[in-house]
């Protein structure tokens, strides 16, 4: 078999899927509580099948790559996600404060750029 073109052999093989990661919110993200008791938008990627999502050791509603949650006040939280094969990813994120109002939140809605 030849050697491929030169420009392709600086391609390395795919790697194996190591499981989820967590995009939003990385881990030590301080947040706002949300406003108004909306939720905040919780993303991942990578893993395989389903994902689950559990804070602070209780598992939310229906989950997949995005799930809701809706903090119950300021204070440390610890995110999980797993997916079908067992394999986590792990954030601690602090929400911060007390709620807002809509109008003083300078980011509006679009505080999850993946989401």
């Amino acid at each position: 078999a030849e050697a491929p073109p030169t420009a392709l052999r600086r391609f390395e093989p795919p790697t194996r899927d190591d499981g989820p990661s967590i995009l939003y919110p990385p881990d030590g993200a301080a947040l706002d509580l949300p406003p108004l008791g909306r939720p905040l938008k919780l993303a991942a990627r990578g893993g395989t099948g389903g994902l689950s999502w559990l804070v602070d050791g209780q598992p939310l509603g229906p989950s997949g790559r995005n799930a809701l949650w809706r903090p119950d006040g300021a204070g440390w939280s610890r995110i999980v996600v797993v997916d079908h094969e067992g394999r986590s990813a792990t954030a601690r994120v602090r929400v911060l404060g007390e709620e807002l109002p809509v109008q003083s939140r300078t980011l509006g809605d679009s505080w999850c750029p993946w989401c």
